[in-house]
């Protein structure tokens, strides 16, 4: 029976993120879409989200390293304004509350998350408090083993009774390892569909 659905912030509660904020800049700059988002992302924003650097210094060093005409502020204007809440996904959210527990799982610093709920309250106010997990607080990897526990002891629910969606395949391997259900966003009803079949 599951108990527990675990949903990702960007790319499913948001639409957009990094890959759109990679293909924006890749486009706008002339670089390959997949090296834009390999030092954004896997290289610089996940050791932010690691507390191995700062928010700041991953802009920073994207930028420097893409030789990118922007400053920090110009970088995240960008990524900001490709994101956008996935008021669908939102809504069915809404819809599941009334019979599971919800939660939103992410990897933002402090900072960022603090950003985005600025400009998106409509987000962060779908989840009660305690009900947003940010794996940099604990300082934790997103797509890991210890982060499925960490979930699990804090909810007081066993992996198998959880299910959890993301839209990066490799952030849901280890949980699927561990026996927690996942969900595979890439659209909407597809989403719905398969979501649906877990919980029926």
């Amino acid at each position: 029976m599951i108990r527990l659905i675990i949903l990702d912030a960007h790319g499913v509660l948001f639409r957009g993120g990094y890959p759109a904020t990679a293909r924006v800049l890749a486009k706008r700059f002339h670089h390959r879409e997949e090296d834009v988002y390999a030092v954004i992302y896997t290289k610089y924003l996940n050791q932010a989200a690691l507390k191995k650097i700062t928010q700041r210094a991953a802009w920073q060093k994207a930028i420097s390293e893409l030789e990118l005409p922007l400053t920090v502020a110009e970088i995240k204007a960008v990524h900001y304004g490709e994101l956008e809440p996935n008021r669908p996904v939102i809504g069915y959210v809404r819809r599941l509350q009334q019979k599971f527990r919800t939660i939103m799982l992410t990897k933002n610093t402090r900072s960022q998350l603090a950003e985005i709920n600025a400009i998106y309250p409509e987000v962060g106010d779908l989840f009660k408090r305690g009900d947003v997990v940010n794996t940099w607080e604990y300082n934790l990897p997103k797509a890991s083993r210890e982060t499925v526990l960490f979930v699990s002891r804090r909810f007081g629910v066993k992996p198998a009774e959880m299910v959890y969606i993301d839209d990066q395949e490799a952030n849901l391997s280890d949980a699927q390892r561990m026996g927690v259900r996942t969900v595979l966003y890439k659209t909407y009803n597809q989403f719905r569909r398969d979501l649906n079949s877990l919980i029926s």
